[in-house]
Parts: structure tokens; sequence; C-alpha cells
């Protein structure tokens, strides 16, 4: 059977072969139809080649006018973007033109506002010096209204004793008509009198409505306001009118931008006009490219073919060679499968021997398997009869044994050493259980111990500390207690110190040594002078200020215990008259070691030491 297997695979291996060299004819039998179907076609292609010569010259002229009329298009949509772009930028120009029209017109309205700065600039310095005038003019119109009330009585008992003098006059007339001339005479001269004193009183009564009005501060500074506002409104719109040049010169330059562009436009467009008839020539030539059919291509795909027909010659013969070659390979195999014909037979007859003796052989093979463990067996079997002979005599040893242990054995005190031992190891295993527990609680009973001796301790030393702590709450609470008590009593020395230290610094104020002042528990000053006693408010302005300002001082320097001293602007709201009394009051000052005044006034450089200015850098 192996033999016969060795030749089934042999056989097997020869038709394979045989399979692949038919399958290898097959292919290159098609090969070969497939190279010779391409030779014929390659005579097709010479011809095709030669016809389509005129065709492809003609095709190669209509690209060349295609490719200028595109390169002509793409001019032209060059141009019409540019005409876009010049449109685009013709449409922002004309914009900004009007704009700047716009802004143009509107600063050439502003000059007539402008044109009033100077009228406005008179009227603000008039009213900065009518406002500095203010008071001057303030004390005139007093003393013109003074004048003007004792002339306005002086003249009306005149008028009275001028129309007593004029009935008299008349009545003189009637009586003594050769004094008639020289009576009308009088009359015409009382008359004017009276006249004249009428006119000089409206004149004068005009002049104090004009002084009231100049001598109205909160009026005039709303009218200088108002000016300052129209000034300033005005000189903005000077400033902005200074551009109106640089606009004028802009809008020239834009004007002639837009010029520029419009003829530019104008040039671009008609270049345009060609280009209806161009492109309806590119689509000619389209079309009759469309009608050749790319001959060019066609050409060049012929002569890529005939390229190739060496190559297919030699091609076609590799095949015809090789099918002769397959063809003996072929011959070569069926002779060698012929010595096979019968190995199908003789394989079966040996499968049928074989199927006959299958039974002895399965027999043979499953008892083959118990025979070779037979001296494994008596191995087994001398090991067991061995290991018996010591067990009966260990069985003889135990049986002595146990006869001679059944002589002293006490089943009585058996069971009661049993009982015994099973309740000491009931009670072992209990207390084993409850150890950790009992060990765990002894461990928090020691740490508790521990923190209690701790706490011991600590309250000992506290108690030890609560005496003193006690002594010094006791301290605490008289020491507030007396605070408490005592606060009144410090005040009371406080305003004391404080009244005499304003005392000396008012005297020094005054520079008067016969004034004393005092401060009172109440938080009241009164100034004593002689054996006259005033209040705060009946003191005259200067004297306030002085009590007042030795008032604070006195503060800070018993409060502070300093003696320098700053003033930031003590004169605020002072006539020049007070400034000035305020700064010789405070150049007196001598209980200070330095004072620094801090002002926008200069009434204190005249009794200043050192003066330190500060000025804006531009």
């Amino acid at each position: 059977m192996r033999d016969l297997e060795l030749q089934r695979r042999t056989e097997q291996t020869l038709q394979h072969q045989r399979r692949q060299q038919e399958k290898q004819f097959s292919d290159r039998q098609t090969n070969l139809a497939k190279l010779t179907l391409l030779l014929n076609r390659l005579t097709d292609a010479e011809q095709d080649i030669e016809r389509l010569a005129p065709l492809a010259q003609r095709q190669v002229e209509l690209e060349q006018a295609q490719q200028s009329a595109s390169q002509q298009l793409q001019n032209y949509q060059s141009v019409r973007q540019s005409i876009k772009e010049q449109e685009k930028r013709l449409a922002q120009t004309q914009t900004r033109q009007t704009q700047m029209g716009q802004e143009i017109a509107n600063l050439r309205r502003l000059e007539v506002a402008i044109q009033e700065i100077p009228g406005l600039e008179q009227q603000q310095h008039r009213y900065q010096q009518q406002l500095s005038r203010v008071a001057a003019a303030a004390q005139f119109e007093a003393d013109l209204r003074q004048l003007f009330t004792q002339s306005q009585a002086e003249g009306d008992r005149f008028l009275i004793q001028v129309h007593q003098t004029e009935v008299a006059l008349n009545e003189l007339q009637h009586a003594v008509p050769l004094w008639q001339e020289p009576l009308q005479l009088a009359l015409t001269t009382l008359h004017s009198g009276a006249s004249w004193q009428h006119q000089l009183t409206a004149a004068l009564q005009s002049i104090l409505d004009d002084l009231a009005e100049q001598t109205s501060a909160p009026k005039l500074e709303r009218q200088l306001q108002s000016v300052q506002a129209k000034l300033q409104a005005a000189r903005q719109q000077h400033a902005q009118f200074t551009h109106l040049e640089r606009l004028l010169t802009d809008h020239t330059h834009l004007e002639q931008e837009t010029a520029e562009l419009q003829t530019s436009l104008v040039k671009l467009r008609s270049h345009l006009s060609a280009e209806p008839s161009l492109l309806q020539e590119q689509a000619r030539l389209a079309e009759e490219l469309a009608t050749l059919e790319n001959p060019k291509a066609r050409i060049q795909l012929r002569q890529e073919e005939l390229q190739q027909q060496s190559t297919l010659q030699a091609q076609a013969e590799f095949v015809r060679l090789s099918l002769l070659e397959t063809q003996q390979a072929i011959a070569q195999l069926d002779d060698q499968l012929a010595e096979f014909a019968n190995l199908t037979d003789e394989v079966q007859a040996q499968q049928a021997l074989k199927d006959e003796h299958r039974d002895a052989y399965e027999t043979y093979m499953r008892n083959r398997e118990v025979a070779n463990t037979r001296k494994q067996k008596q191995q087994q079997v001398q090991d067991a009869a061995q290991e018996l002979q010591e067990l009966e005599q260990q069985q003889v040893e135990v049986t002595e044994e146990r006869d001679r242990l059944r002589q002293t054995f006490d089943p009585t005190h058996f069971q009661s050493v049993q009982a015994a031992y099973q309740h000491a190891s009931t009670q072992n295993i209990a207390l084993t259980a409850r150890l950790p527990d009992m060990l765990k609680y002894l461990e928090e009973l020691d740490q508790q111990l521990t923190r209690l001796h701790a706490l011991q301790t600590r309250r000992t030393d506290a108690r030890r500390q609560l005496d003193p702590k006690k002594k010094t709450e006791r301290f605490i609470k008289f020491a507030r207690k007396a605070y408490k008590e005592a606060g009144p009593r410090i005040t009371e020395r406080y305003i004391q110190s404080i009244s005499r230290e304003a005392d000396k610094l008012f005297r020094e104020l005054l520079n008067r040594p016969n004034v004393s002042l005092q401060w009172n528990r109440d938080y009241e000053i009164t100034i004593q002078e002689g054996a006259h006693t005033r209040r705060l408010i009946n003191l005259s302005g200067g004297e306030q200020m002085c009590a007042a300002l030795a008032v604070r001082l006195a503060l800070l320097k018993v409060l502070a215990d300093i003696d320098v001293a700053f003033f930031d602007e003590p004169t605020t709201n002072m006539d020049k008259p007070r400034r000035e009394h305020l700064a010789e009051a405070i150049a007196n000052i001598k209980s200070f070691r330095q004072l620094f005044v801090i002002s926008h006034d200069d009434t204190f450089e005249k009794v200043t030491e050192n003066i330190i200015l500060v000025e804006r850098d531009a």
C-alpha cells in the first residue's frame, strides 16, 4: 500500500503538471491570437496616419488661432477688471468729493462766526475789567446814590421855592407893570433852573441805573460766562476753519483725479468694442476643432501603436515557439502517465486484502497494550504482599497494646476528664474571643487615664495661675471705673490747657496784651477785654477769625504736642483787608517753631522768610 501510495502521488504530480501545461498552452494560444490581431491593426494604422496628416495640420492652425483669441479675450477680461476697479475708485472719489464739498461749505459758513471773535474778546475783556472794578464801582455807586439822595431832597426844596417865587413874581407883575420885563426875565431864569434840575436828576438816575447793572457781580459773571462760551465755540470753529485751505487743495486734487479716471474709463471701454466679434470667432474655431475630432491625438496614438510593431512581432514568434514546447511537454507527460494505467486496480486489490485481515489486526492491537503491562503488575503484587505482611505485624502489636491498656482503663474517670476538657475548651474559646476587646478597652482606659493625669496637671497649674489673674481682674475693674469717672475731669483739664494755650495765641495773633480768650466747657469762645466780656458772634470778622484760629492751633499743640503747623488756602473767600489782617496775625505767632502757608494768594509774601513757587511746566 505504501508503494502504491507513492505511485499515486507521482501520478497526481504528473496530472497536475499536465493541467498546468494545458492551461499554459491555452493562455499562449489566446495571447498569440491577440498579438496577431494587433499586428493586423498596425497595417490599418499606417493608412490612417496618411489620411489624418492634412487634418492635423489644420488642427494646429486652428489651435494657434484659438490661443491667440483666448489671449486677447483674457486681455479684455483684465481690461474689464480694470474698468470695475476704476469705476469703484471713481465712485469713491466722487463720494469723497461730495463730502469734502459739504465740509467746505460748512467751514465757509463758519467765517461769519469767526469774524465775531475780536468783538467777543473785547466784551470778555470789558466784563473782566468790570468785575475787577466791581468793588470800586459799588463804592462809587453808594457815594453817588447818597449824593443823589441829598441833591434830590435839596432839589425838591428848590422846586418848592421856585414855585413860591413864581407865584410872588406873577403877583408882582400884575401889581407893578413897569417891572414886567425884568420880572419876566427872572421867571424865565427860574424856569431854566427848574428844567436844569429835572435834567440833572434824570441824568443821575440813568447813571445810577447803569452803575447798578455794572455793580451786579452775579449778572456780570453770567454775562462773562456767556461771552466766554461763545468765544470758546468761535475759537473751536476758527480751529476748524484753518482746515479750509487744505480741504480746498484736496478738493482740487480729487477733481483732477476724477477727470483722469473718467478719461481712462473712456479709453478702456473703447478697447472692449472688438470683444463681440472676437467671441464669435472663438466660437467658430471651437466648432471647427470639434468637427475635426482631434486628428493630432489620433495620429499620435497610431504612431505609438506602430512603435510597438517590432515588439509585437517578437512576442508573437516567442509565443509560437512556446506553444511547440508546451505541446512537446504535454506529450512527454502523457507517456509517463501511461505507466500508471492499472494503478487503481492494484490499489483496490490491496485494499480488499487489508480489509480481510483487519479484525485479527485490531484484536492484536488491543491485547498488545495489556500484555506490555505484565511486568509492572507483577511488581505491584510483590509490593502489596510485603505491605500486607507489615500491616499484619503492626496489628498484632496494636492488639497487645490494646489488651494492656484495657486492664488499666477507667471509663468513669475518662468521662469526667473529657467533660472537664470540653468545659475548659469552651472557656478558652470564650476568653480567647473576648481577649481582643478587653485588650482594646484596657488600652483606651490607659489613654483616658493619661489624659486625665494631663488634665489634672493643667487644672493644678490653672488653679495656681488663677489667683494672680483674679487680682489683675480686680485691678482692671478698679482702673476702668477710675478712668470712667475721671473722663469729665480729664476733659476739663484738657479744655483748661487748650484754653490757656488759645489765650496766649489769641494775644499773639491780635498783638494786644490787654485781651484774653476763654474756651468754656460747652466749647463756647468768650473774649475778655478790660471789664467787658463778649461772645464769639459779637466779635468783628477779624477777631472771630483770630479766635477760631487760636483755638485750632491750641488743639493742635496740646493734643498733638507739635510746634509745626500747615495752612492750606487760609484766605479763601476773603477780601483784601481780611487777607492782610490774617497774614499779619499769623506772622505774630511765636509759640510755633515753623509755619507753612500753601496759597495762590501773594498776601503772605511780605511776612514770610522763605517762598517756594510751584509753576506748571509747559
